[in-house]
C-alpha cells in the first residue's frame, strides 16, 4: 500500500519547502506516494514565486480556504486541525496518509522513503488499538507530563483514525499549557476520553497538577507529586498502556539519520525502543506495575477510575508549600460534572444551553462550566459550523475585566454537551462570569448568560 502526503501550515520558509516537494514528486514516481495534498489558506500559495508551478509538476493537489478570523497566534491549534481535516475528508477511510509541515526539513533528517515504506505496513497491521481505532497512529514522539500531547509535525495513520483525532477542541491546550494553543501543544485524546473513565480521570488529575504554577516548574511538581501519589503513578500506567497499544512512537534506527531539528539536539529512537525502556524504569513504584499488570490482563480496567481527589489535593497543597513560600497550587478541579444546562439561547436551529455546576471558585483555580445543544438545522449540520464562548470575568464593583475564548468543537451532530474548565481570576471577590456562543463561520450568537461565581482564596 502507498502513502498519501498531506501537506499543512504556513510555507514561511519556500527555501525549505522546496526541496520537499522534489522529494516527495520522485517518490510518488516510484510509487512509494499515492497522492500529494497541500491544504492551506486562499493567498498563501502566491505569496511565493513560483511555487504554485513547483506543486503541478509533482501533481499535487491544492486544498485553498478562506482564512478564519480571530485566532491569534501563528500555528494555532485551529488552524493547523482545520486545514487537516479539509484534506482528510477527501481520501478513503482506509488510506494511510502521512502529515507533515512544509517549514520542516524532512529529508535532511529523516529518510522519507524509509518512512514511507515503514508507515505502510505498521500502520494497518493488526494491533488490537484501543479507543476505536482501526490501525496505530504513527508519531514522531510523546510527553509524559503531557498526556496525550503528541508531536505533530509529522503524524501519520488511518484516515478514519486520524479524523477521530483531529477535533478542534482547545480545552486541554489552554488548561494544561495556558496561553500557548500552538500546532505543536496538541490534545489527541478525544477517542480515549470518549470511551474510557481512565483517561477522563488522567486528564482531570493532570489539570489538576498544574493549575496555577509558573514557567519551568511543570516538570517538578510533577516529579515530585509522581513520587508522593499513587494515584498518579497509576495514571502513569494507563497511559503508557494506551501508547503502547494504539501508537507507532518515533521512527525505526534506519530511517533516522544522525542528526535532528535545530532545536532539538537528541534524535528520537523507535517506539521499540523509547516506550519499554521507559516503562521498565517504572516498574519498581509498585502502584504503576500493579495498575500496568492489571491492564494486562484485563483491558476492561479502562473504565476503573483513578482519582482519589482528597488525596490529590492534599498533596497539591504540601507539594506546593515546598516549591513555594506562598502555596500556588490551591485547588484541584471538581470530579463532579456540571448539572444539565439551564439558560438556553435559540439560533436558527440551534438550541445551545449553559451552566455552571459551583457557585465558589478558589483562587487560582477553575470552575467547570457545561456546553450543551441540539441541532435542528440540516443545512447547519452540513456545513464546518465550531462554535466559540467567550468567558469574560466582571468583579462587581469594578471595571475590572478579563476574557478568555474556547473551542467547543463541530456541532455537526445531532446533540452534544461538553465540559470546559474556566480558569478564575487570582483576586477574591464576588464576579460574574457572562458565557457568550459565537459561530464565525455564519455570524451567528447566542445571548449572554450571566453566572454568578464567588472567588475565595
Amino acid at each position: 500500500m502507498s502513502v498519501t502526503v498531506v501537506i499543512c501550515g504556513l510555507v514561511r520558509r519556500p527555501d525549505l519547502f522546496r526541496p520537499i516537494l522534489k522529494s516527495l514528486g520522485e517518490y510518488r514516481r516510484q510509487g512509494l506516494v499515492n497522492d500529494i495534498y497541500y491544504s492551506t489558506w486562499i493567498g498563501e500559495i502566491d505569496l511565493y514565486e513560483g511555487l504554485r508551478r513547483d506543486l503541478a509538476d509533482i501533481g499535487a493537489i491544492l486544498i485553498e480556504a478562506p482564512q478564519p478570523t480571530g485566532y491569534a497566534g501563528p500555528g494555532h491549534v485551529y488552524l493547523q486541525t482545520a486545514t487537516f481535516r479539509r484534506a482528510l475528508e477527501r481520501l478513503h477511510p482506509d488510506q494511510v496518509v502521512l502529515r507533515i509541515r512544509p517549514d520542516i526539513v524532512f529529508p535532511h533528517r529523516v529518510n522519507l522513503d524509509g518512512l514511507l515504506t515503514y508507515l505502510a505496513e505498521a500502520v494497518p497491521a493488526p494491533a488490537d488499538p484501543l479507543g476505536g481505532l482501526s490501525g496505530r497512529i504513527f508519531t514522531g514522539a510523546f510527553n509524559s507530563i503531557h498526556p496525550f500531547w503528541l508531536e505533530d509535525r509529522y503524524m501519520g495513520g488511518k484516515v478514519s483514525d486520524l479524523l477521530m483525532l483531529a477535533t478542534t477542541s482547545i480545552d486541554y491546550d489552554h488548561f494544561a499549557h495556558r496561553g500557548a494553543a500552538i500546532a505543536e501543544v496538541r490534545w489527541y485524546a478525544r477517542p480515549f476520553v470518549d470511551r474510557y473513565r481512565s483517561a477522563r480521570d488522567m486528564l482531570r488529575v493532570n489539570w489538576a497538577a498544574r493549575q496555577g504554577q509558573g514557567p519551568g516548574s511543570r516538570g517538578e511538581i510533577f516529579g515530585q507529586l509522581f513520587e508522593r501519589n499513587a494515584d498518579l503513578q497509576r495514571m502513569l500506567a494507563t497511559y503508557h498502556y494506551i501508547l503502547g497499544r494504539s501508537c507507532l512512537i518515533g521512527v525505526p534506527p534506519d530511517v533516522l539519520k544522525p542528526d535532528d531539528y535545530a532545536n532539538s539536539p537528541e534524535p528520537r529512537p523507535a517506539d521499540d525502543k523509547v516506550l519499554p525502556w521507559i516503562i521498565d524504569n517504572h516498574r519498581h513504584r509498585p502502584a504503576y506495575a500493579e495498575r500496568l499488570a492489571e491492564l494486562e490482563r484485563d483491558p476492561s480496567h479502562l473504565q476503573d477510575g483513578l482519582v482519589d481527589q482528597e488525596q490529590l489535593e492534599r498533596d497539591l497543597l504540601t507539594v506546593g508549600s515546598v516549591l513555594w513560600p506562598e502555596p500556588r497550587v490551591t485547588h484541584a478541579a471538581p470530579t463532579e460534572r456540571p448539572a444539565p444546562p439551564t439558560e438556553r439561547a435559540y439560533l436558527e436551529g440551534l438550541d445551545f444551553g449553559i451552566a455552571s455546576h459551583a457557585s465558589t471558585a478558589m483562587a487560582r483555580g477553575g470552575v467547570w462550566v457545561s456546553v450543551g445543544w441540539r441541532n435542528r438545522n440540516a443545512l447547519m449540520a452540513s456545513k464546518e459550523a465550531f462554535p466559540r464562548v467567550a468567558f469574560t470575568w466582571l468583579r462587581k464593583g469594578s471595571s475590572e475585566l478579563s476574557s478568555d475564548w474556547m473551542d467547543i468543537g463541530a456541532v455537526d451532530r445531532p446533540a452534544g454537551e461538553v465540559d470546559l474548565l474556566v480558569p478564575v481570576p487570582a483576586k477574591p471577590g464576588s464576579y460574574e462570569l457572562r458565557a457568550r456562543i459565537v459561530i464565525e463561520t455564519v455570524g451567528w450568537a447566542a445571548q449572554e448568560v450571566a453566572i454568578p461565581i464567588n472567588v475565595v482564596r
